[in-house]
């Protein structure tokens, strides 16, 4: 795959994105991809990072004031209109032509999207705000939240959803530093970091906190990016400690996490680095984009979350702390928690995901929901199904609408969706004409290619073999060989050819 990755950095975007996207860009390297980055030049980027990591870098020119005039919302962190971004990034597409344009980015939505899409094969959008529209093949959100239904309304309906901290991008470092935590857990040891660019300070906050008299005897270590813009001051308080050491731009921070017993930080990826390590913390979190998240992870005993940097002073963040030293067994229950939901494998789950598809193991069957609709009518009109029907006319949505309804509560229709955690990957239908069934399958454009329609079949059809069924009968286009390799590799036999409706008959015994 050649894979283009379009994401910036800043002291107002920070670093987050650009950082997760490098994980995910060296895990698409070591699967034999070619990856590269389009960023715009900002002062404060991290272009010399993405570049030491050895990936060409596209620049796109420099902004001035007078284009952030006119800009509102999350487009003045671009610095230009949406459009704009989009026109000089296809000038650099068209050197590069992707297969694959994965896109980091608070700025962009589905207006930038739409520009790109007729100049890649598929788009990749990792997003964790979910408060806009995207045009996208995938959709990856790792975090944690209970409403999966949240971008139904922000996403084409067949776009496959990658939700979840399971799915977290981590860099391999958090794989090697687990900690072994256990019940009799103390805190002695302290990790501060809240980014590479802490814009409120919050570092100087959480280090005057820690001046409290029950707390004073606590190791700290403090870490901040090289481009903190309160060193200065986060330095000369430090010199007036003994029990402190600061540490600028580390790389490897899974070391340094896993000697501290407590982590005092913000919300976004580091929250999922904690927890593949397995160390408990005490969280405050800079804007929407991370409070939904740690909110849900606060209310079930995951984390603490002590609420937005506005709602946050020192005598709150000192009796969290306390709170927490006197009590062993909320650690350990906390700890356990965060480190079952985030086990560092995240980042090769959406490469596997992506380049190979999903396994065939622990495929599994559901009925279809109302809900479905419109994803079975995205997957009935993919240019390639209407091809292999024996109606190649698109159907228009009050039609599908009405053939879903009927076949939904016609008891001898079976709507079948096949999934594996919780990503749907095609659907199998079964009409039953007397003691047989017909059976229909398409698989989602994303997962083609990949050797899934044996196995989705398969399990569809271990699921009609418990009620009463003799033959399974499959009637395939002549033309259409992926599919009748399909039948003939599951044990379906050839029955007939109807020459003139150019349709070659299978027939399947399975009771």
């Amino acid at each position: 795959m050649n894979v283009v990755i379009r994401v910036d950095a800043s002291s107002m975007i920070g670093y987050g994105h650009v950082m997760r996207c490098l994980t995910f860009a060296d895990l698409l390297r070591e699967s034999g991809s070619t990856v590269s980055f389009i960023t715009r030049k900002y002062n404060d980027n991290l272009d010399n990072l993405i570049k030491s990591s050895g990936y060409k870098i596209f620049s796109l020119p420099s902004i001035h004031k007078s284009e952030k005039v006119s800009l509102i919302g999350f487009e003045k962190w671009l610095g230009v209109s949406q459009d704009i971004d989009a026109k000089d990034t296809i000038k650099m597409l068209g050197i590069l032509n992707p297969d694959l344009l994965v896109i980091d980015h608070y700025s962009l939505d589905t207006q930038w999207e739409s520009i790109l899409r007729p100049r890649v094969k598929s788009i990749l959008v990792i997003d964790d705000m979910a408060n806009r529209k995207h045009n996208c093949d995938w959709l990856l959100d790792q975090n944690y939240f209970s409403d999966i239904n949240r971008y139904d309304s922000l996403i084409p309906s067949d776009a496959i959803r990658i939700f979840g901290p399971k799915y977290s991008l981590l860099r391999k470092q958090f794989l090697s530093y687990k900690r072994k935590i256990n019940r009799a857990s103390t805190i002695k040891r302290v990790f501060i970091f809240f980014g590479g660019v802490d814009p409120y300070n919050l570092t100087l906050v959480a280090l005057k906190s820690l001046q409290h008299p029950k707390l004073k005897h606590l190791k700290l270590d403090v870490v901040i990016g090289a481009n903190n813009s309160h060193i200065d001051e986060i330095e000369l308080f430090l010199a007036t400690l003994d029990n402190a050491v600061l540490h600028v731009q580390i790389y490897n921070i899974a070391k340094l996490m896993s000697k501290s017993d407590l982590a005092i930080g913000a919300g976004g990826s580091s929250t999922w680095e904690r927890f593949a390590i397995g160390l408990p913390s005490i969280v405050i979190t800079f804007g929407k984009d991370q409070e939904q998240s740690l909110k849900e992870l606060h209310k079930n005993n995951i984390t603490t979350w002590l609420g937005n940097v506005d709602q946050v002073n020192e005598a709150k963040l000192s009796d969290a702390i306390i709170k927490l030293i006197d009590s062993p067994s909320r650690i350990y229950s906390k700890t356990k928690k965060a480190q079952d939901l985030v086990d560092g494998y995240g980042a090769k789950r959406v490469v596997d995901l992506i380049k190979y598809g999903l396994s065939d193991n622990n495929l599994v069957s559901r009925f279809a929901k109302p809900q479905d609709s419109k994803l079975y009518w995205e997957w009935a009109n993919d240019a390639k199904v209407r091809k292999n029907a024996f109606n190649e006319d698109f159907i228009e949505w009050e039609e599908h609408k009405k053939w879903f309804e009927t076949n939904l509560s016609n008891s001898n229709v079976i709507l079948l969706i096949i999934e594996r955690d919780s990503v749907p990957i095609g659907q199998v239908r079964f009409n039953k004409e007397g003691a047989n069934f017909k059976i229909d399958y398409s698989l989602a454009k994303q997962f083609r290619g990949k050797n899934l329609a044996i196995p989705m079949l398969n399990e569809a059809i271990d699921y009609l073999k418990t009620i009463e069924a003799s033959i399974l009968i499959a009637e395939v286009k002549k033309n259409n060989i992926a599919s009748i390799k399909v039948f003939e590799r599951i044990g379906f036999l050839k029955k007939g050819l109807i020459k003139g409706e150019n349709k070659v008959i299978f027939q399947l015994k399975i009771n």
